[in-house]
């Protein structure tokens, strides 16, 4: 396994609190994904079809019912993460819930954007009371 310099960063700074550690995935437990995503991609005449568990090979043309090809769907997820604060919102009491375990748990936010998307999600996070 290769070991990503930014992933070992920021696994150095827990070590910073001394509080229980609480990781929280970002991806539909704390903000909404797949119901955003889904409007975005109607916004461009794509739907998504849940057929696997899977983003590629599920995007689909509105019209043709036609899969987008795979370097589409990846280009894709970078446009709907770089306009995250357009399209995702919290979950339903998740910022009252993450703000109540705070106060005893560092809490560690988890998620399977790339790094550089994280200065993105961190100002949407930080907007949407998810300090």
């Amino acid at each position: 396994m290769t070991e990503d310099s930014e992933t070992a960063r920021q696994i150095a700074e827990l070590a910073l609190d001394t509080r229980p550690l609480l990781v929280l995935d970002v991806d539909d437990v704390v903000l909404e994904f797949l119901p955003p995503f889904m409007r975005f991609l109607n916004a461009q005449n794509l739907e998504l079809k849940l057929e696997s568990f899977r983003l590629h090979g599920n995007v689909r043309h509105l019209g043709s019912g036609e899969a987008v090809e795979a370097e589409q769907v990846t280009q894709l997820i970078t446009d709907f993460f770089e306009a995250q604060a357009d399209w995702q919102q919290p979950a339903a009491g998740a910022a009252e819930a993450v703000a109540a375990m705070a106060e005893h748990a560092e809490i560690v936010m988890l998620t399977a954007m790339p790094h550089r998307h994280r200065d993105i999600r961190r100002r949407h996070l930080d907007a949407l009371g998810f300090n």
